[in-house]
């Protein structure tokens, strides 16, 4: 559900803070090819972390009552993407 552009900036921003905290390491990032391990792990912590407070919004908006919001009819009152549960 979320774009790989934002993973890609997630993933980008967690490898700087935790390999060198500086520029070089998101010039690194850039330079590393997809299929190496650090990318892809980084990748995948990144995926989840942005995917849990995304289905967090989601449901607080739920449970706040913007599905009975005209904007909320308007979208065909989609359930949340990220539970498997029907409300």
């Amino acid at each position: 559900m979320i774009p790989d552009h934002l993973i890609g900036k997630a993933a980008a921003a967690i490898y700087a803070a935790t390999a060198f905290g500086d520029e070089f390491a998101i010039d690194a990032w850039h330079d590393m090819n997809d299929d190496n391990p650090i990318k892809t792990t980084t990748r995948m912590y990144a995926r989840a972390a942005l995917e849990t407070v995304a289905a967090d919004i989601w449901d607080d908006a739920y449970n706040a009552g913007f599905k009975d919001s005209k904007t909320w009819d308007e979208t065909g009152d989609t359930p949340n993407p990220y539970i498997q549960e029907t409300r």
